[in-house]
């Protein structure tokens, strides 16, 4: 509530009311238009119908899988209130100052940049604009235009996954950028994933800054290619090693290792919770049971046939690329 009456509070602490100009006549129509130039994609809000338009918040969603926001610009001379991001939301706000008349008739409101961090199509929506006169009286509307930004695909093609259980979500992990297949086309789904392409898929879908140093007693001996990114969760607190110190890379990842690296990554919105409902919980190691109710409450995890967890099964590539996807849809809420 406090944001929701942000600009109308910055504009009446800062405008000087003029008469006779609240009272818009007719409703106003928004606009808004997605331009790509290069990496960066450009949104711009307008309207038109304005009457007397002395202050403004739009409330803007978007895809933060594949877009990452810059910063926001408007043609408005006055104030503008630092843009609050949170997950693909985007809430922003501006008014006029002192003794000035409002906006009528037609305005560029703003203009949003972004840095396109993944592939395929992303939609941007206004959600709500609130409009505030020059008598302070604000007016709220949801216009719930979309607009898509096409471009930055990258080309799907994986001869083993049609039919597949787990097609879709390894499609868009592909899409996305964060995993890749293999050079003969295959992705292997049902193959087992050991814990530094673990750790690398995660690294790689959460943005997390690669480290050199060095974390873990075979730290040295961690493949070139995973060193930087398993340095990187272990900087962030998601994945731990063995009680003597090492990593141990080739060591397949296990499916109740896997959830607890999983939420580790999801707190504060996803915590450690109690005692697991799947019919073989006894089987599941007790320091895993808090993260894998979690998990299960969460909707980052789902069991097996009868309702099994099967914790100690190797986790597969599938399993791990639709894990990390859904805890991907999880944070950008």
């Amino acid at each position: 509530m406090k944001r929701k009456l942000m600009i109308w509070l910055v504009a009446l602490l800062l405008c000087v009311t003029m008469p006779g100009m609240a009272g818009a006549a007719d409703k106003p129509q928004f606009r808004m238009s997605v331009t790509t130039e290069g990496d960066e994609v450009i949104a711009i809000i307008s309207a038109s119908g304005l009457t007397d338009l002395y202050g403004f918040e739009l409330q803007v969603s978007y895809d933060p899988l594949r877009m990452k926001f810059l910063k926001s610009e408007s043609s408005f001379t006055g104030f503008s209130v630092p843009p609050l991001v949170k997950g693909g939301n985007l809430t922003l706000a501006h008014t006029k100052v002192g003794p000035v008349t409002g906006v009528s008739g037609e305005a560029e409101l703003a203009t949003l940049r972004f840095d396109r961090v993944g592939g395929g199509e992303a939609v941007f929506r206004l959600e709500e604009a609130s409009l505030v006169d020059s008598q302070v009286q604000m007016l709220s509307y949801k216009p719930g235009i979309a607009e898509i930004a096409k471009g930055g695909e990258r080309e799907v093609k994986l001869v083993d996954i049609g039919g597949h259980w787990g097609e879709n979500d390894i499609a868009e992990a592909v899409e996305l950028g964060w995993v890749t297949g293999y050079s003969d086309g295959t992705f292997r789904p049902d193959k087992s994933i050991n814990r530094a392409e673990y750790a690398v898929m995660l690294a790689r879908a959460l943005g997390l800054a690669s480290s050199e140093e060095q974390v873990f007693s075979d730290s040295v001996q961690l493949p070139s290619w995973s060193r930087p990114y398993i340095s990187g969760v272990a900087a962030a607190g998601i994945v731990n090693g063995y009680s003597d110190g090492l990593f141990r890379p080739e060591r397949l990842v296990t499916r109740e290792e896997m959830t607890a690296m999983i939420v580790r990554a999801a707190a504060p919105k996803v915590e450690a919770g109690g005692e697991p409902t799947f019919a073989d919980s006894a089987e599941i190691a007790a320091w895993a049971k808090p993260y894998v109710q979690a998990a299960a409450d969460a909707g980052l995890v789902k069991g097996k046939g009868g309702n099994r967890f099967m914790p100690a099964d190797s986790a597969t590539r599938a399993e791990a690329a639709t894990m990390i996807l859904n805890l991907l849809r999880l944070l950008r809420v």
